[in-house]
Formats: C-alpha cells, structure tokens, sequence
C-alpha cells in the first residue's frame, strides 16, 4: 500500500517559511484570504502543493498537514513560543526563498530555529525559488544562509521570457496556461513523499538505489580522466533526459581524440543521492571539462537551469581559457536560458546523432 505511515513525532509534514510581502494580493478586495479565492502567491501555492501531496501519500487530508502561517510578525517581534513548536513539530522545512524571504529577519529566524532543532537539516529542507537570489546583494548574514541553501538544488518556479527577464510563475495571478507550474509541484510532493517515508522508517538521508554507484549506469561507461584526447565534454542535461544524454555519449565515444564524462545528476532518474551529493559532483566534472554540451528536451526545468548556473560559476573561475558551450534543443518550447556564445542544435526529429557528430566536428576543427 502506497499510503504513509506518518511518524507520530510531528505533527506537521512540512513548515512553510516565506516572507509577508511575497503573500500579497493584487486584487484590490484586499489582501490575501485564507478561505476565499483572494490569495497571495504563497497561499496559492499553498494550497494547490497541498493537493498535490495528499494524493502522494494516498490521503488527500493528509496534504493539508503543512504548518502556513497567516498572521504574520510585525514591528520587533521575535519568533513566538508558537512559531517555534510549529517549527520543532515538523519534519520538514520549505522556504519559500526571495529577496523579501532574505530581507526578513524573521524567516531568518525560523531558518535557524529548524536547522538548530535538527543536526541533519540539509535532509529536511525543500527550498522553493520564487526569483533568483544574488548574493552580492545580502548582508553577511544573508549570505551565509544563502551559501547553505545554495548546496541544495531546491525547486524553482521562475524562469527567463523571451526577452531574457526574469518571471515568477502564477505571478501576481495563477496562470492555468503554464502548465510547468504543476509539473513542479508534483515533482517536489513526489520527492517530498520519499523523503516523509524515509523519515518514517528511521533513514536519515536517502540511500542509493540501484545501480550502485560502482556500477556503470549506461553501456557508455564515460572514462575517467587523465585522457589522451585533446577535449574533455560534459556532458549535461535533466535526468528526464538520460536516455538522451546516453545517446550522446555512445556518440562521442567513438571520436577519435574527445574524452567525456557524464555527471550523476544527468545519470539516474529519480535519483536518491542526495542533492548536495548530485552539485559536488557536477562542479568536480565542470572543473575538468574542456567544452560542455547540454541536452534539453524533458528538463526538468529547475535541474536545466541549475546547471546553467554552475557552469556560468564554473566559466567565471577560468577566464585565462574559454568553456564553450553547445546545446541539443528538443521539443517546440523556447529554451529558458540564455549565455553568450552558446551555439543551439535545433533537433526535430528526435534523433540526437546528428548534433552530437556536428559538436565533434566543431571541436576538431
């Protein structure tokens, strides 16, 4: 039976941190309602993750076992005594992240509290994206906590439009039309529901799954550096699209001259490494990478984009020496990123082969 069985410890599944001003209403009736339609960004999400993670653990009541306070601090407050059981009775935290969330003491608070109550918290957290975050616009404070959400990969529900600027999703009204909205929050309550299981089974962080991690995941086995080609590629791209990634990489092995390595977060789908487990690795394949070739199609988005950024970080430790990069583009969807210099292989007809001989080619040229 798929159903839970929810550990009596907490009382709560998860607590939701978010910062007041990103829970405001646009309607002007007022500000947001915990039982009408009038709703802020975060009871909206709220309220639809709810759903979502009922119908996980097989009990639709059991979603709404999430901690969303309404009556939000003010003035000098301090976090309440009953704030602070809300916090210790759950099992875990999703802080919903924005300039607003780092700007407010008291999320930075709550934050504390939860990761002081729990030695193991990098297991416990599901951070949300609202909007990216750049560090060099927080206080020192600010940037701490930032470094340490920053190891999690977390959930982002904003993306780049096609003139490059930055969106929220469902911002400031729920927008039925963008479907990836609750393509996420299924994805998270799917992960969430794993983690909430392994809580319940006394497991502190997620163990691996087959294969193990001595085994090669593909029959394309990528070798292991030092080579003796004159390119090392990356090879990157969702872990939806790893059977993609495997083509590729089947590809690539037989030019003479290329050396490849395929990171895990592009190995294994539904993967139970742990999420810092998953960067460390792609930072160790970007530090020795020569050139990376991306493959979009299936994402998901929020693993696309958190690439992206690595490699951005990565490009930026190295300026003596460029790192190019190249992109397979499946699918009809605009790419939800944009990097100077990055060459895009449009593919429609699904067969990958083609752009990754045409990659080979421009690299032995």
């Amino acid at each position: 039976m798929r159903a839970l069985t929810v550990d009596k410890k907490y009382r709560h599944h998860a607590f939701i941190s978010y910062a007041w001003a990103d829970d405001q209403s646009f309607d002007t009736a007022g500000g947001p309602d915990q039982h009408g339609s009038n709703r802020g960004w975060v009871s909206t999400f709220c309220d639809r993750y709810g759903k979502h993670l009922g119908r996980e653990i097989g009990r639709i009541p059991e979603g709404e076992r999430i901690w969303l306070d309404y009556e939000q601090l003010r003035g000098n407050d301090l976090v309440t005594p009953r704030i602070s059981d809300g916090l210790k009775e759950s099992a875990l935290l999703i802080p919903i992240l924005s300039n607003a969330w780092f700007a407010s003491p008291w999320c930075r608070q709550e934050f504390t509290t939860f990761t002081e109550h729990y030695p193991n918290w990098q297991d416990r957290l599901f951070p949300v994206w609202m909007n990216p975050v750049e560090p060099d616009d927080l206080d020192e404070e600010g940037q701490q906590i930032w470094d340490q959400l920053r190891e999690l990969l977390g959930y982002q529900f904003w993306y780049r439009d096609q003139a490059n600027e930055i969106c929220t999703r469902w911002f400031p009204d729920p927008d039925p039309a963008d479907r990836d909205y609750s393509k996420l929050q299924q994805n998270m309550a799917r992960d969430m529901f794993k983690r909430l299981k392994q809580l319940a089974e006394g497991k502190s962080s997620p163990e691996p799954t087959t294969p193990s991690r001595n085994q090669p995941s593909t029959p394309c086995n990528p070798p292991v550096p030092p080579f003796k080609g004159h390119h090392l590629v990356v090879i990157n791209g969702g872990s939806s699209d790893s059977s993609l990634v495997r083509d590729v990489a089947c590809t690539l092995a037989g030019c003479e001259g290329l050396g490849h390595m395929v990171p895990l977060m592009a190995q294994y789908r539904d993967s139970e490494y742990k999420p810092s487990e998953l960067l460390r690795d792609l930072r160790k394949n970007l530090e020795l990478a020569t050139a990376i070739l991306m493959v979009v199609d299936k994402g998901p988005p929020h693993q696309i984009n958190e690439q992206v950024r690595e490699y951005l970080q990565a490009a930026a430790k190295r300026p003596e020496r460029t790192l190019p990069l190249e992109v397979c583009h499946l699918g009809g969807q605009p790419l939800g990123f944009h990097v100077p210099g990055m060459r895009v292989h449009r593919v429609t007809d699904g067969n990958v082969v083609d752009c990754a001989c045409n990659f080979a080619r421009g690299l032995q040229a």
